[in-house]
């Protein structure tokens, strides 16, 4: 049953009068508001969310005047949501996901205002506020952890024990071999292990024993625990079992990733109405526990602040005492260079030393006029642009490569970095295999997204595409029914593969302007129709950056089996279909697209793309968005697939087909949208985002 309990009556008569009547009434109006928006999420056992992030009332800072707030830290795991299976494969047992940030906006919580979850009495006093016997402020920020913290939650582990049980009940899948040695991994554990609770995981049957679901669940949460943990270690990472990398993308909530580890996301405030202190536990109000926490924490959603704010901006006096000279400091002080190298704030090596004992020290920030100004100083852009998506077209702009002809000690790539990207992506089932002896001989160079601290440290991003010099486009026909010919300064765009999430589609022109720098001229791809895009997403994008088809070639399932598994083959349909893709719309082409630029245009394209007034190359500058594709597309030109030489491993590659399609329709719009706000950052701006300036 909801709580009816009016704020009013409960905040505190010191609280109100440190606050002021105005500032009070103002945030209870953000209570309020909290639930007025549109129920969205699925529902995961708990309820949907009251209300996505975007549609949280906004929090004027200068209200907190008078107030104090302290930290709680949240993984960034998805509410409202249930994952049920990995590479189009069914989980035996869908597990559902309780939330990071979002938990309290879950309506069976929200209604009985359980605004947080912990584990023992002692941590959940760290959120009740003094008046009531706890350590907290007089507000809680929810403070964001790292995009893999979540690879702890016990809902995680579930997903990832039953991926695995998935996996292995699917012939060639998981080789056998590799398969004996993840079952006797485990029962090894628990030979060996000291801990009692963990003693039964000497009797593990095995993943592919239609009773080891029973056998799992028989066990205590400790036991179920350390199985995950063993999954997600790299030697059982190595041996077959599912990609922890891909769970943690599909477990993610999608807008809260790319945040800075200690960001304030949103601002719940303590109370203690059906218990004393506010402690309660879940059950006794009917309310399904927290697989991870037993203890409840009464408190109301407040709401957002206009951005996330950096932690050294909330909770300045911390590290002030520390003596820390944060980027915000250097800025007040006017101690800020405009020509210093890219320096990320959350990577700095003083905030990394004095992350642990923040998290550890129960800090209580008072909320001073000066500091409420300065937050509101610091949030005031685009809230699509957060640290990650700044952070890549900040590297983009600045030219921050590293490629596999540099050597690993200097900062340069390497090729099991660029398998492992691939491993990670939904689709990289529909990439070419890293080619070690061509990148060793130099005939292929791959390149991965990188920027530089202050110190000097590299900053590696998850996004990667490599360089053919030598490519062969003879397994297929120009329009004219002649094999397609390279000439010996082709260079052919090949594994193009971005990872790095809620980017707002602006890896697509970071990528290409640095690829058609370097000198590449052709490409090809999966022409994938869908309802929305009924002659394939990825041809029509690459048009918008110069790029003609020049030819295409049917896609094979005998020629791509001649090369892959059976279910590598029955990935790439569930990948497609993930796309919006289904067989009544016949498989798609592999279209073979020529750049239309001048060499002239290829000096500095990795800026010029990047800038949020460019109007394209070549051909594309003169040419309305996607004009030139759909046109050449519809011409209907006859199949080639029957040309001479012909072979397995070439058709079907589809090589640059793992570029993210998410809000396809307004990527290029939005990647627009997105330059125009980083221009548009001031140098506040830019500290909370943790990014330097434009050099």
């Amino acid at each position: 049953m909801a709580s009816t309990r009016n704020p009013l009556s409960w905040l505190g008569k010191k609280l109100f009068g440190n606050l002021g009547k105005d500032a009070a009434e103002a945030l209870f109006e953000n209570f309020s508001s909290v639930d007025k928006g549109v129920r969205t999420g699925t529902d995961s056992g708990a309820g949907q969310l009251v209300s996505d992030y975007g549609s949280l009332p906004v929090i004027d800072p200068e209200n907190l005047v008078g107030s104090t707030i302290s930290s709680t830290q949240a993984d960034l795991t998805a509410a409202a949501k249930n994952i049920g299976a990995l590479d189009g494969l069914q989980f035996e047992n869908t597990v559902p996901l309780r939330g990071g940030p979002f938990f309290p906006l879950q309506e069976a919580y929200y209604d009985e205002k359980i605004g947080w979850v912990t584990r023992g009495v002692d941590k959940a006093k760290e959120l009740v506020s003094p008046e009531a016997g706890g350590k907290a402020g007089d507000f809680v920020v929810v403070s964001a952890m790292g995009d893999a913290a979540h690879a702890s939650n016990v809902s995680v582990g579930k997903a990832l024990t039953e991926a695995t049980k998935a996996f292995a009940r699917e012939a060639g899948k998981i080789d056998p071999k590799d398969l004996s040695y993840i079952n006797e991994t485990i029962r090894e554990y628990g030979r060996k292990t000291k801990q009692p609770a963990l003693k039964s995981l000497e009797n593990f049957t095995s993943f592919d024993d239609p009773n080891v679901g029973q056998f799992i669940s028989s066990l205590s949460f400790e036991a179920r625990k350390a199985i995950a943990n063993q999954l997600a270690s790299t030697k059982l990472q190595n041996k077959g079992a599912p990609n922890l990398r891909r769970i943690l993308d599909q477990t993610i909530e999608p807008s809260l990733s790319g945040q800075n580890v200690g960001d304030g996301l949103l601002l719940l405030k303590p109370r203690y109405g059906k218990d004393a202190n506010g402690v309660i536990d879940p059950r006794k109000y009917g309310v399904l526990p927290h697989p991870d926490y037993n203890l409840g924490v009464q408190m109301d959603v407040v709401g957002r602040f206009e951005n996330p704010i950096a932690r050294t901006a909330l909770f300045p006096d911390f590290f002030k005492d520390r003596g820390t000279l944060t980027n915000i400091d250097m800025l007040m002080r006017e101690q800020y260079g405009r020509n210093l190298p890219l320096d990320f704030g959350v990577q700095d090596a003083a905030w990394n030393a004095d992350r642990r004992s923040f998290d550890m020290s129960g800090f209580r920030q008072p909320i001073t006029q000066e500091q409420a100004e300065l937050m509101k100083e610091l949030t005031g852009y685009n809230l699509a642009l957060n640290p990650n998506t700044a952070r890549l077209l900040q590297m983009g702009r600045t030219e921050g490569w590293s490629s596999t002809a540099m050597p690993v000690k200097k900062g340069g790539t390497s090729p099991a970095a660029i398998d492992k990207a691939i491993a990670r992506n939904a689709g990289g089932v529909s990439l070419s295999p890293v080619d070690k002896k061509a990148v060793k001989k130099g005939d292929v160079e791959y390149f991965q997204l990188s920027g530089k601290t202050m110190e000097g440290r590299a900053v590696p991003q998850d996004v990667f595409f490599g360089i053919d010099k030598k490519p062969d486009y003879s397994w297929v026909d120009d329009f004219n029914g002649k094999p397609i010919v390279m000439g010996p300064n082709d260079r052919a765009l090949t594994g193009v593969v971005a990872n790095e999430l809620a980017t707002g589609g602006v890896s697509v022109p970071v990528i290409l302007g640095k690829a058609i720098q370097e000198g590449v001229s052709v490409l090809d791809a999966f022409a994938v129709p869908s309802k929305k895009y009924p002659k394939g997403f990825l041809p029509r994008i690459y048009s918008d950056y110069g790029f003609k088809t020049v030819g295409k070639v049917p896609f094979s399932e005998d020629i791509f089996l001649s090369g892959h598994s059976q279910q590598q083959y029955d990935e790439l349909l569930s990948y497609w279909r993930s796309t919006g893709w289904d067989e009544s719309k016949g498989f798609p082409d592999v279209v073979v697209m020529k750049w239309t630029g001048d060499d002239s245009e290829r000096a500095g394209a990795a800026k010029r793309i990047l800038q949020a007034d460019f109007e394209g190359f070549g051909a594309r500058a003169n040419v309305s968005p996607y004009e030139e594709a759909e046109s050449l597309l519809e011409q209907g030109v006859q199949s080639t697939s029957g040309a001479g030489g012909v072979s397995g491993g070439d058709i079907g590659r589809g090589d640059t087909g793992s570029v993210p399609t998410s809000n396809a329709a307004r990527l290029t719009n939005r990647a627009r949208t997105n330059l125009g706000a980083l221009d548009a950052l001031t140098p506040m701006n830019r500290a909370n985002l943790g990014i330097a300036e434009d050099r």
